[in-house]
């Protein structure tokens, strides 16, 4: 009777521990898939678009950092490695993006200039508002223009979208 009630106890004891291990185990499984996760879509923001808020980003960031940490406090030190190299690829995604953006925004500006140099440039009412004089650079910038169009940062699309109202294509 004593032994039974010793395996009985024992195997209680047995699943709660059990199941304890299999929840921190769901639960940082899920913290770490959150953050990596993240840090993927952080790794393609810059191919996206050009106007991210970067201390947004890090906000969001260090809330799933914080909660993965929260959820590997006592683990193995393998089990740490992938939250070090998750860490280190969200530092150079950050980098990188910034880079992206950076250039992004370099060529927009060069090729926003290029249009507007040609808009001003324009003497006579009667061919302000027409596209029958533009040169294959201009032509290349406004083709550029339009094909990153949703790509481009706030300013730049506004600056962009005024010169596309103004200006009319030669056939309509």
């Amino acid at each position: 009777m004593k032994t039974t009630k010793m395996m009985i106890v024992s195997g209680a004891l047995f699943m709660m521990i059990s199941c304890d291990n299999t929840e921190r185990d769901n639960e940082r499984k899920e913290a770490k898939d959150d953050l990596k996760s993240f840090v993927d879509s952080v790794d393609r923001v810059a191919d996206e678009r050009t106007d991210h808020n970067w201390t947004d980003l890090d906000r969001r960031y260090s809330n799933l950092e914080q909660r993965a940490e929260t959820a590997y406090m006592n683990a193995e030190e393998e089990d740490l490695e992938d939250l070090r190299e998750i860490q280190v690829k969200y530092e150079e995604a950050k980098i990188e993006g910034k880079k992206k953006e950076f250039e992004m925004n370099e060529k927009s500006e060069m090729h926003l200039s290029r249009v507007e140099t040609w808009r001003e440039s324009r003497t006579t009412s009667a061919n302000r508002n027409t596209s029958e004089d533009i040169d294959d650079t201009v032509k290349e910038s406004i083709d550029w223009l339009e094909d990153n169009f949703e790509k481009l940062g706030n300013d730049i699309r506004a600056r962009y979208e005024r010169i596309r109202a103004d200006v009319k294509p030669k056939d309509g």
